[in-house]
């Protein structure tokens, strides 16, 4: 990389860094679960502590809670373990609630 005379050497180092990172940047995955009355808290098992949950919203919940989990895990199997096959399974997948796009190379 050529910079201008004068840039300060942490500046080098910094321009240097992201360089390096994009070159070695691996892509990207979004999901997005689509269904009635989703809210971004019933990601997690937060709906259940406060005792407010009725046993109409409980199927959809506990869906959206284990979905949810299969996703982070599929995730962490392939980008810690190298493990992909559930990640590449669950993006391939045709869901009418489930949206996915895959940005980049995601895996290998």
């Amino acid at each position: 990389m050529t910079l201008a005379p004068g840039v300060d050497s942490r500046r080098r180092i910094g321009l240097e860094l992201r360089e390096a990172s994009l070159a070695d940047a691996g892509g990207a995955i979004r999901v997005y679960i689509d269904r009635p009355g989703i809210e971004h808290i019933d990601f997690s098992d937060e709906p259940f502590w406060d005792g407010g949950m009725t046993s109409e919203k409980l199927p959809e919940k506990l869906k959206t809670v284990a979905d949810t989990r299969g996703w982070v895990r599929a995730f962490f199997d392939g980008t810690v373990r190298g493990q992909w096959a559930d990640l590449k399974a669950l993006a391939g997948e045709s869901r009418p609630d489930v949206t996915v796009q895959v940005f980049g190379r995601m895996w290998p």
